[in-house]
């Protein structure tokens, strides 16, 4: 009998620094009591029997080095003795420095720029030549969404990469062991690149180039032939790049694809690339990160339920029978005169068809309505073509086609969930259907919402609000192992706040959503900045683990120290001032609160909301205080949280239930 073994990536901060594997393990079946354990790696590091019952997040110092690759092992002692070894976890510390890239940040000259929503995704290729080698890596990462493939071979299975991250200040890299993809000989390495979260449309507003208005890629293969490392193929100016079949991505707005245009020849290396353009260099100055959390992929496959025809049997609606994130994948009949047009939605009208007309954004915040998106299109080539578009996402149950010559049955299309790839730990059920199907819901809330981030909603906004995630992540944290999931996001919240300790609304930020935009300030909104203190309390409970609480300690009491000199320095014009009374600033409040609907919104925002504001000052003053404990800081950490806490407690008290008393006591949940 042996233990089982996972691995966790915990760090100082954001940007990738101190950062180290942390192992943690179950015992093997039948024992209840560990007595000690011993961790080793195949390349000489051993910490021996270690005696205790410890066994959650136990750091190996194995990334020390550039491109150190450690198969670790661990041993228990337990009441039913000696384990045997567990089977191997393997740690690749992977590319630790800028100076590790030889690769350069390359891009494409665009003459013409379209229109947001409307911009091809683009090749860029190479050709090299592969010397026999014990094992190969890819580096690569890319501000917009990558595919890569070497021989037409898709790396990986990774999607939607590198991820969404505060693009400002970092982006992640992803690395693929590509040893079996990559025989001795003239190899294509080629890389499809498009908008995504860097330049495509965002949040509410439909914002675009939010982060930049150039692509760019940066990929570097690496080959092992002996004791070192060589770069086989690097980003650079050589490199090919032109226009794709996909004539349009974005995540919002949705993916076309025009068949005709598909050139089975890009991936041989006898093809000839001269009338493509040169890659243009690329001037970057961003961190690059390793990935933390699990990547987004491809989860389950979905049947549909029925296909009904509508608009008089011109088109027909798609019923998946289950609202999901994801999109549709397509078996493309011959040569089309039209377009085949996919419409993604939620609801049907009265007549059976799809609407979407809830969903669309028309507020003062828009200079227009804006419709909701979500549409794929596809051409046609000759026939015998799958459309599948990777590079968007849209949140729904119906799907209208449009176009296509028929008969369209539930075989020629497959709905595909897409989501983070995190490991299931909970599941709940009972007597009672009804709970059952609620719970249900809740499930499939979840999975719609953790597309590389927690988010509101998976077809309009699609934003990290820093709220939703406060509330939710105990029962997530029920439900699937999403420590490292939010450790990844909360990274992005702690490098939106501000200088002050003001968290914003969500993360990452976008910045026409942010400090220095015309909704900056809606910011600093008590229940939703609180995100940085509640999340890793919640995981803390969840999971032991306090390195998160390490991780976040000065950026849970920067917007402490902010709410609390808020508190205690202002006061609502509408009422006396009373000390530590949260009452100034915009906060959400009660938010979608059932029967209230907010018709004047600037009303809204003057609005005295201190009953909910000091409430939770209180508690994540009361919750830091407590942190300090767990860490075991020194009193004068801990005691400054504790008094705006009781203080806090005392004005809520006083001002809302007309009571006076400086002896109540407060510990968070």
């Amino acid at each position: 009998m042996m233990p089982m073994v996972r691995a966790e990536i915990i760090g100082e901060d954001a940007l990738g620094r101190g950062q180290e594997p942390a192992l943690c393990w179950w015992l093997p079946d039948g024992a209840s009591v560990q007595h000690a354990y011993r961790v080793r790696t195949d390349d000489g590091f051993d910490t021996g029997r270690v005696d205790g019952p410890v066994q959650l997040f136990v750091r190996l110092p194995v990334f020390d080095r550039s491109r150190r690759s450690a198969a670790a092992r661990v041993k228990v002692w337990t009441d039913l003795g000696e384990s045997e070894w567990s089977e191997p976890v393997r740690l690749e510390s992977g590319l630790l420095e800028e100076v590790d890239w030889s690769a350069r940040w390359i891009g494409v000259a665009e003459a013409e720029r379209p229109a947001a929503g409307f911009r091809p995704a683009y090749w860029f290729r190479t050709t090299f030549d592969a010397p026999p080698a014990e094992t190969a890596r890819l580096f690569i990462t890319a501000l917009g969404l990558y595919e890569a493939f070497l021989d037409g071979q898709r790396v990986g299975d990774v999607e939607l990469a590198p991820g969404y991250t505060q693009y400002r200040a970092r982006v992640q890299y992803q690395a693929y062991d590509v040893t079996t993809l990559l025989p001795p000989g003239r190899r294509v390495l080629a890389v499809l690149l498009a908008d995504g979260w860097y330049r495509g449309q965002v949040g509410l507003p439909r914002a675009a180039d939010q982060y930049g208005r150039d692509l760019a890629l940066r990929a570097q293969l690496e080959v092992r032939t002996g004791p070192g490392w060589q770069v086989a193929a690097g980003s650079g100016p050589a490199w090919r790049v032109a226009p794709s079949h996909i004539t349009a991505a974005d995540l919002i707005g949705g993916q076309r694809e025009d068949h005709r245009r598909l050139r089975a020849g890009v991936h041989d290396a006898s093809f000839d690339d001269r009338a493509w353009d040169s890659a243009v260099v690329r001037d970057v100055e961003v961190a690059i990160v390793r990935p933390v959390a699990p990547p987004v992929r491809r989860i389950e496959e979905i049947r549909p339920v029925a296909v009904r025809p509508v608009r008089g049997g011109s088109a027909v609606v798609v019923d998946f029978g289950q609202n999901f994130s994801g999109w549709v994948r397509l078996a493309c009949p011959g040569p089309a005169v039209s377009p085949i047009t996919l419409s993604h939605g939620e609801w049907l009208g009265r007549d059976g068809d799809l609407t979407t007309a809830h969903l669309d954004v028309d507020l003062p915040v828009v200079p227009e309505p804006l419709p909701l998106g979500q549409v794929d299109q596809v051409v046609p080539g000759s026939g015998g073509e799958v459309f599948e578009p990777r590079f968007t996402t849209h949140g729904f149950r119906y799907v209208r086609v449009e176009g296509h010559p028929g008969p369209l049955d539930t075989r020629d299309v497959t709905g595909v969930v897409v989501h983070s790839d995190l490991r299931r730990t909970g599941w709940f059920s009972c007597s009672d259907e009804r709970v059952n199907r609620l719970h249900e819901a809740v499930v499939w809330s979840l999975r719609s919402n953790i597309c590389d981030i927690p988010t509101d909603c998976p077809q309009r906004e699609r934003a990290g609000w820093t709220g939703d995630w406060q509330v939710f992540a105990p029962t997530a944290a029920y439900l699937y192992d999403v420590l490292a999931f939010t450790r990844k996001w909360l990274g992005d919240v702690v490098l939106d706040q501000r200088a002050d300790g003001c968290v914003a609304n969500m993360s990452p930020c976008p910045p026409a959503e942010g400090f220095d935009g015309p909704l900056g300030g809606l910011h600093g909104s008590a229940g939703w900045g609180d995100v940085v203190v509640s999340a890793p309390w919640d995981l803390y409970q969840a999971y032991g683990d306090t390195s998160l609480l390490r991780e976040t300690w000065g950026a849970m009491t920067a917007w402490v120290r902010f709410a609390a000199t808020a508190a205690a320095s202002g006061r609502h014009p509408g009422r006396a001032a009373v000390r530590y009374l949260w009452d100034t600033g915009f906060h959400w409040g009660e938010w979608l609160e059932p029967g209230v609907v907010v018709t004047d919104f600037p009303a809204f925002t003057r609005a005295d909301k201190s009953e909910v504001a000091t409430a939770y000052l209180c508690r994540s003053a009361a919750t830091v205080a407590r942190v300090a404990e767990v860490l075991g800081l020194p009193e004068d950490q801990r005691r400054p949280y504790q008094v705006i806490a009781e203080r806090a407690l005392e004005a809520w008290r006083r001002d809302h239930l007309g009571e006076r008393s400086s002896r109540w006591s407060v510990r968070p949940n």
